[in-house]
């Protein structure tokens, strides 16, 4: 903006290019421009639209070359990606780590063979993922491996250290750039160590692009970053500092390493430094060691130390760069140059304008201050609005800054993005299903969410169901920097050594969230209507190595009081509520079985509006809600594992994720429910509760509490009950579905599985094909369907989506023909279950051959006798018996109870002589045992089925049993384990 009456002009270049310019011209002449991606779609996915990889890869990106960002090509196989690398041109090809290396290791050499030069970065979880390969040791066709723990900062640290490797030679020489050299021989170690330092040098450069005065000078000074180098051993930080001497800026090492011969040695890293000083006297080190007995020396150095596990660890290594790098803040000045505010971008601008004295505003209007400060960081549609507009054109300075404002929030809007829009005080963007607020990894729960976003979009699945819309619930994600910030004044190693979580809970939530984060709540809380749901979302949550479900807390407000600020107060409280289940006992107990600690971890919130509505009588809840799984482990009665299962209920989904009553279905055979073969079992098995949100119940502070429990006659005056239920009549022993008749109530879905009217099984099914196939392995999915009925179409939302958690061995392969046959006990092609049971050394074996009616009573107690000792030992056991298991038929099975063979951990269903019995499907029966996990193996006595009686029999004779005893208590010296191919319904049990 200009002075009165002269149209506003920014001053460019004055023709005479700048002496650096020339120099910084040619910098970074290799960039990562073309990524090829060897992964799942859904590692893909993560790569593209998680939120720290998109606001840190690709903006950076954008800033150095408007019209060259990077493309990411994704390959799910090893023949595709070696066909792209013949047809185009890559600079960096990223592998993920696959079950067994040698697919791994092959394609890395075929590469290698093609591309010598192109570098191949292999992205693990889990440092024994290197077990895969011979020896442990990565083939040398793998130039880098880095530990991939969720956060997409580790995937932009990779692709920065390959580019600074590469050109560290060339800018040093041309420009002079500075080199940083990090030293740490542990993947996890540098994998996490980069993800931190590269952030925090980007914003280095975004306080030295604000200096450029036009777009190519902030081109030129993003390019004049300095290199890291990194050094996984002595030998090799020597003679990267040797070749760069004169370039080194910073020595960031570790005190434990391998020393200059090969040995490990605590002291090899300020052995290291001491030399380096030698030379520069004035080399800034930074020490980040758990070698905190050397700290004194360190320090003694003049060196900066830092202890790894220590809390504040990341806020240390934050303060070394912050306080050797510059950040290029907006000063609000007078006139006389006087200090009256700083912004540290344009989010703090629009918060601060309206407080600047009118005369800071009128000096840097016209000297065109606004214009170029935004044009520095990439706002130039907004800089061109600004630039010709004039001081006179406005009534006064208060106008003007009204103006200003309005703009900057105007530019916000226009700058979101198309799946992910980053609010981080931007315009929320009603029409939006899914905003980020603030910086920092998105997390695994919002990835989740966004992924299926764009599986919908993808493959058209919003509309693709004639009556049925598929979409996700509008949903708010807080990002972990948020986190990050909160905690930063707390005593984070005081709340994680408390053993009490009430008292835990109140020191957090006396802690402030930080000012811009609740300007930017507030901003996105203005459309957030409704009772919400405030989840966790850490970087690890929903991820296929640890799925972490059920781990942290989730909290659900009704949102309806009167009061906004009210509202407010509770959504803050409520994500302080999560933030604290980070330390709590349940989150602790489960990260003592992982390589992580309650420490390390970084929360981001996910902020998502209950689906379903208020019926009027104060209680808000879907019709259905339910979990469905990609692979039916217990497929029964026509049901095939490719179809998936599904369990649904009515109202919250609390009643399924709780392992409450739910009725169990197959998608692709819905009207078969084998579980419920006549109407009494129906009515015995059937939901009778429901969960919802209550706006009429009031804790002692005055707050909703959140979900109560209702019988189903308040379904019923809600009016929805008759979308689900059907009615019992007694006196035909039959289920009608018209609830105008008198009698007792049974939740059966049958309008919606039986007459279709809503075909959520279809839309169900379609789901969890596109889902599958873009993750790349089984998943399960969170839903809930919303029935406004009218002309209005009825909406599956989807809440979540993960890896299908009991997969655990989702590559087991059964080959019973490949096993000695005296070292298996038992094979069937009709299991059900997946994966390995641990070592057993007891078997419950009934022998009872003819199995007689009379003799029920007496088998049961023995059988019930020998269980309830086994588990008092907490010895689970192989049961093993003829017919059906929990049968009410004496005739066909056992006719125990459920809680009579609890402990048992695999189940074998023999014949009754020469008769074969169908597997168990009894209501309670079947859905105990599925949720127990258990394994269930059915023997036909055929060539590929069939139990060894015979070494049943010897282990009895040598335990001196007697010979006449029907129920038998074998305690083996060897023991025996299952092993379940769900998918293929195969299962052996191998004497081990």
């Amino acid at each position: 903006m200009g002075p009165p009456g002269r149209p506003l002009h920014i001053p460019g270049p004055d023709g005479r290019p700048e002496p650096w310019q020339q120099r910084f011209q040619s910098l970074q002449p290799y960039r990562v421009l073309d990524i090829l991606l060897v992964s799942s779609a859904y590692d893909a996915f993560v790569l593209e639209e998680d939120g720290s990889l998109t606001d840190r890869l690709y903006s950076h990106y954008l800033e150095l070359s408007l019209s060259a960002t990077p493309r990411i090509t994704h390959a799910s196989s090893a023949p595709y990606a070696l066909k792209m690398l013949r047809e185009r041109h890559f600079d960096l090809v990223f592998m993920v780590v696959r079950p067994g290396g040698a697919e791994t290791e092959n394609l890395s050499r075929h590469i290698k063979s093609f591309e010598p030069g192109l570098p191949v970065v292999l992205l693990i979880f889990d440092e024994t993922d290197l077990g895969a390969f011979p020896n442990g040791k990565l083939p040398p066709s793998i130039d880098r491996v880095f530990l991939w723990g969720g956060s997409t900062d580790v995937l932009l640290g990779a692709i920065k250290s390959v580019e600074d490797l590469r050109n560290a030679t060339h800018d040093t020489a041309v420009a002079g750039v500075g080199v940083m050299i990090v030293v740490e021989d542990g993947i996890r170690g540098y994998s996490s160590f980069l993800s931190l330092l590269y952030p925090v040098l980007f914003q280095q450069s975004r306080s030295l692009i604000a200096e450029g005065l036009n777009d190519h000078h902030r081109l030129l000074r993003m390019r004049a970053r300095p290199k890291i180098l990194l050094a996984t051993t002595v030998a090799e930080a020597e003679a990267l500092y040797h070749r760069y001497a004169d370039y080194v800026t910073a020595l960031l090492t570790d005190m434990r390493m391998p020393n200059l011969a090969g040995q490990l040695d605590p002291r090899a890293g300020l052995s290291m430094a001491e030399r380096w000083r030698k030379d520069r006297w004035d080399l800034p080190v930074l020490f980040q060691s758990a070698e905190t007995q050397l700290r004194d020396e360190a320090e003694a150095l003049g060196a900066w130390f830092v202890d790894k596990n220590a809390a504040n660890f990341t806020r240390r290594v934050k303060r070394f760069m912050v306080e050797a790098l510059g950040f290029g803040d907006f000063v609000f000045r007078l006139p006389d140059r006087t200090e009256v505010g700083r912004a540290r971008d344009v989010y703090e601008m629009e918060r601060l304008l309206p407080s600047i004295p009118e005369a800071s505003v009128r000096y840097h209007a016209q000297n065109n201050h606004f214009s170029l400060w935004l044009t520095a960081r990439s706002l130039f549609h907004l800089a061109r609005r600004i630039r010709p507009m004039r001081i006179e054109d406005f009534e006064d300075i208060d106008t003007l800054t009204s103006d200003l404002v309005r703009m900057l929030r105007e530019a916000r809007f226009y700058e979101q993005e198309s799946v992910i829009t980053d609010l981080s005080s931007r315009n929320r963007g009603t029409e939006n299903r899914f905003i980020r607020l603030g910086r920092g990894s998105i997390g695994g729960k919002g990835r989740s969410v966004a992924f299926v976003s764009s599986i919908i979009v993808g493959h058209g699945l919003l509309t693709r169901h004639q009556g049925l819309q598929i979409r996700i619930p509008k949903t708010v994600v807080l990002g972990t920097d948020a986190f990050d910030r909160f905690m930063e004044p707390l005593d984070v190693p005081a709340l994680v050594s408390l053993d009490d979580d009430a008292e835990l809970h109140r020191r957090v939530e006396r802690a402030s969230l930080p000012d811009d984060v609740l300007s930017d709540l507030r901003l996105a809380f203005t459309d957030l209507e409704g009772p919400l749901a405030v989840r966790s979302s850490t970087l690890l949550e929903d991820s296929r190595f640890r799925p972490f479900a059920g781990v942290y807390h989730t909290e659900m407000l009704s949102n309806d009081d009167e009061s906004h600020q009210a509202r407010f107060e509770d959504l803050c409280r409520a994500i302080k509520v999560v933030y604290a289940s980070t330390f709590a006992g349940r989150a602790k107990r489960y990260l003592a079985g992982t390589p992580h600690d309650a420490e390390e971890q970084k929360m981001a919130i996910c902020i998502q509006q209950v689906v379903g509505r208020d019926y009027g009588h104060g209680r808000f809840y879907p019709v259905v809600s339910g979990v469905a799984q990609s692979c039916n482990l217990y497929p029964v009665g026509g049901q095939t594992a490719e179809d998936g299962v599904a369990h649904i209920a009515l109202g919250l989904g609390h009643t399924v994720v709780s392992g409450g009553v739910a009725l169990r279905f197959s998608p692709g055979s819905p009207q078969s429910l084998p579980q419920f073969p006549d109407a009494v079992s129906f009515l015995r098995g059937s939901q009778r509760h429901f969960y919802a949100v209550s706006t009429a119940h009031h804790d002692t502070d005055g707050r909703v509490a959140g979900v109560h429990r209702y019988d189903l006659d308040a379904a019923e005056e809600d009016g929805v009950l008759h979308q689900v239920a059907s009615v019992y009549q007694a006196q035909d022993d039959i289920l009608r579905d018209n609830l105008r008749l008198k009698g007792p109530r049974v939740v059966t879905f049958n309008n919606i599985l039986k007459w279709r009217s809503i075909p959520l099984a279809e839309a169900i099914g379609d789901l969890l094909c596109r889902l599958r196939e873009g993750l790349g392995e089984e998943v399960e999915v969170e839903f809930a369907v919303d029935m406004p009925g009218g002309d209005i179409d009825a909406r599956l939302y989807v809440l979540q989506v993960r890896p299908q958690g009991s997969l655990r061995y989702a590559d087991l392969e059964l080959h019973p023909e490949d096993v000695p046959e005296d070292a298996l006990l038992a094979t069937t092609d009709l299991a059900l279950g997946h994966g390995s049971s641990p070592e057993l050394y007891d078997v419950v074996h009934v022998v009872a051959d003819p199995l007689l009616p009379q003799q029920q009573h007496e088998l049961c107690r023995a059988v019930a006798a020998i269980d309830r000792e086994l588990r008092e030992a907490k010895r689970p056991y192989l049961l093993i018996g003829p017919g059906r298991w929990g049968s009410s038929d004496g005739t066909l099975g056992i006719s125990v109870s459920w809680s009579e063979i609890s402990g048992a951990q695999v189940i074998v269903e023999t014949p009754i002589g020469e008769r074969r019995v169908e597997p168990s499907q009894g209501t309670h029966f079947f859905r105990n045992i599925t949720a127990a996990h258990v394994a269930y193996l059915t023997v036909t006595a055929t060539e590929r089925s069939w139990l060894r009686s015979s070494w049943l029999e010897t282990r009895w004779e040598e335990q001196g049993g007697d010979p006449e005893t029907a129920v038998r208590h074998l305690q083996l010296g060897t023991p025996v384990r299952s092993l379940v191919d769900g998918k293929q319904s195969r299962g052996v049990i191998v004497i081990a």
